[in-house]
């Protein structure tokens, strides 16, 4: 079961609920971590955890792609905070996660990822291109 409000974020409560266990602890240092995406209320957009989880380790962890791994692949991950990137439609960002980037190593998360989550890490891409 999820535990987010009518924006679809994800409560902190169920987060430290879980700092007890192994995973909540791993959870807990993300959101420790975050800096302007989690709100005085402390609610996260769930966007952000899987961008975390599975994209920060190339795009970096603001979007720009400077990541830890950036430096090891053939073509750098884009700047998700530049204009020319934010000018994409959503569908063109939706089939870059979902199916790839051709001639890169960005790959599918089609069959990884539910359509869901795929929106949730869309959104939270936008969101980095409103960073100042």
């Amino acid at each position: 079961m999820r535990h987010m409000d009518s924006r679809g974020r994800i409560s902190l409560t169920l987060i430290v609920t879980m700092a007890g266990t192994a995973a909540g602890t791993v959870v807990l240092a993300f959101l420790l971590a975050i800096t302007p995406q989690v709100n005085w209320a402390g609610e996260v957009h769930p966007g952000k955890l899987i961008y975390d989880l599975h994209c920060a380790r190339c795009h970096g962890p603001n979007g720009l792609g400077d990541g830890p791994q950036a430096s090891h692949l053939k073509i750098t991950p884009p700047n998700f905070q530049s204009a020319t990137f934010q000018s994409r439609s959503d569908e063109q960002m939706l089939d870059s996660i979902e199916f790839g980037e051709a001639r890169t190593q960005m790959h599918a998360w089609r069959g990884r990822l539910t359509e869901e989550e795929l929106r949730e890490v869309m959104a939270y891409v936008r969101r980095l291109g409103s960073t100042p």
